[in-house]
């Protein structure tokens, strides 16, 4: 699990997924794989809770 805020934010940033202007990260699931690339990326409006089941069904595929 890993939450990157700012002012560190650096692997949101390296994902796309950093808010600059807000300074935090959208909210969202992200999976890497053993060469770090993103296997599974699902962004949430912010107000929203991500779903960690659709986390666990892509783990189980």
């Amino acid at each position: 699990m890993l939450a990157d805020f700012w002012p560190h934010g650096g692997i949101a940033a390296r994902l796309g997924l950093f808010i600059e202007k807000f300074g935090f990260s959208e909210r969202a699931n992200v999976i890497l794989d053993e060469k770090r690339q993103a296997v599974f990326v699902r962004v949430y409006p912010i107000r929203e809770l991500p779903d960690i089941s659709e986390v666990l069904d892509f783990l189980k595929k």
